[in-house]
């Protein structure tokens, strides 16, 4: 799915985010409790790491969100359980 704005293809969108809550939270549930894990930083960005329980779920997801260190919008999300 592309960006709402064609000149900032390298983030992530508000409607992308959203879509993607709500898939994992139709098979996962809702949030149950959420931790961070830590913060990576790099030269242009920020790489926020979480560990995430759901209600539908015995296992933690694992969360890894990436921000520019300027704009601060969402360069990438990465889910796995």
């Amino acid at each position: 799915m592309p960006p709402n704005d064609p000149d900032d293809e390298a983030t992530v969108t508000e409607d992308m985010y959203i879509k993607m809550c709500d898939d994992i939270e139709r098979d996962m549930g809702d949030i149950e409790s959420i931790e961070p894990i830590d913060v990576l930083l790099r030269h242009d960005s920020k790489l926020t790491l979480w560990k995430v329980k759901y209600r539908k779920s015995e296992f933690k997801a694992f969360w890894g969100i990436s921000f520019d260190s300027k704009t601060l919008k969402i360069q990438d999300v990465m889910v796995q359980w």
